[in-house]
């Protein structure tokens, strides 16, 4: 399993070797090469791939207050794709609709119940009705992955997408640090080609095998 130091590292040591530079060897460049990284995951955070879908299903629940139509969305959520309400033991899903919709449910309306609507708004959903009592909600989606911050800490875009990142980390430090302009369209390639590579990955492990019907 590849760490954050180990990937450090390891783009250090492909940049010296493109560079023949003295001056890479002779500066400290971890802290310029942490925030690269970060960026890299940023910029692809909130793309599909499988190691982003739905943490466990403990994480992936929270609970309405009676009374309150709005609820945070779940932390870390980078895309939404389903919303389920828990009504007497069953799932049941939840319907969205524009804010503008939502507005005119509440506008003058002090109706409470069971939720069968919500609509998303800066960082919150708003259910309609307003929930009568406390309710489990199920997120499902796109959730940012853990956070790298020590050089012994791991995630999935480390594991899973470490030559994307690592090459986006490359191509960031290449223009805006390094400033090797002649190394960028390079950089550029290399980084479409671990993208098509990750996406290929990702659709083999998210395609269905279906046998053949005997006749």
């Amino acid at each position: 399993m590849t760490t954050l130091g180990t990937m450090k590292d390891r783009i250090a040591s492909d940049l010296e070797r493109a560079l023949e530079d003295t001056t890479w060897s002779t500066r400290s460049w971890g802290d310029e090469i942490a925030s690269a990284i970060q960026d890299a995951i940023k910029i692809n955070g909130s793309k599909p791939f499988w190691f982003l879908q739905e943490p466990t299903a403990a994480d992936l629940t929270s609970t309405t207050t009676a009374g309150n139509s709005y609820v945070a969305e779940y932390a870390g959520l980078l895309r939404l794709d389903s919303l389920r309400i828990t009504i007497a033991g069953d799932k049941q899903q939840l319907y969205q609709i524009s804010q503008e919709e939502m507005s005119i449910r509440h506008d003058g309306s002090t109706s409470t119940g069971e939720p069968f609507e919500y609509a998303r708004w800066a960082g919150r959903v708003r259910l309609y009705p307003t929930p009568g009592s406390a309710y489990t909600l199920t997120w499902s989606g796109i959730f940012a992955d853990t956070t790298l911050s020590l050089d012994a800490d791991s995630n999935g875009w480390t594991t899973h997408g470490e030559l994307l990142i690592r090459s986006t980390a490359k191509l960031f430090l290449l223009r805006d640090y390094i400033k090797s302009y002649d190394d960028v369209p390079a950089a550029m390639a290399a980084m479409a080609d671990a993208e098509k590579a990750l996406y290929r990955e990702h659709v083999q492990r998210m395609s269905k095998t279906r046998m053949a019907k005997r006749v």
